[in-house]
C-alpha cells in the first residue's frame, strides 16, 4: 500500500496523516488559547459583579439604618400620645400585617401557588373530569 502525500511549497512531498496532524494540533492550541481568553474574561466580568453587589449590599444597609431613624419620629411621637404599650402593639400590628402583605406578593412573583389558587384548580380539575 503506497502512502499518498501532499505537495507543498518549499516542502516537498509530506504524508497525508502529517497534514492532518498539524491541522488538528493547531485547532486544539487555537482552542486552548480561546477558552483561556474566556475564563479570564468571565472572571473578571464576575469580580465586577461581585463588586457591583457588595456595593449595592452596603448602600441597603445604609438605607435600612437611615429609614430606622427616620421613623423613630413619628413612633416617639405616639408614644407620647398614647403611652408605651399601646405604641408598641400598634406598632407591631402594622409591621405584622406589612409582612404578610409582602409575603403575599412576594410568593404571587415567583409563582408558587397558595391555597385559594390551590382550590380553584382542585375544583377545575373536578368539573373537567366530572360527566354534564
Amino acid at each position: 500500500m503506497t502512502q499518498q502525500s501532499v505537495d507543498e511549497p518549499g516542502r516537498g512531498e509530506r504524508p497525508v496523516g502529517d497534514v492532518f496532524s498539524q491541522f488538528g494540533d493547531e485547532l486544539s492550541q487555537s482552542l486552548r488559547r480561546e477558552f483561556e481568553q474566556l475564563r479570564t474574561e468571565a472572571g473578571e466580568r464576575a469580580r465586577a459583579g461581585a463588586r457591583g453587589a457588595g456595593l449595592l449590599a452596603a448602600a441597603g444597609v445604609s438605607g435600612g439604618v437611615a429609614s430606622a431613624a427616620v421613623l423613630t419620629v413619628p413612633v416617639l411621637g405616639l408614644r407620647r400620645l398614647l403611652g408605651s404599650g399601646p405604641t408598641a402593639l400598634l406598632i407591631a400590628g402594622g409591621a405584622g400585617a406589612l409582612t404578610a402583605y409582602l409575603a403575599k406578593r412576594g410568593l404571587d412573583e415567583l409563582g408558587v401557588p397558595t391555597e385559594a389558587a390551590t382550590e380553584r384548580v382542585k375544583e377545575a380539575a373536578q368539573q373537567a373530569v366530572s360527566p354534564t
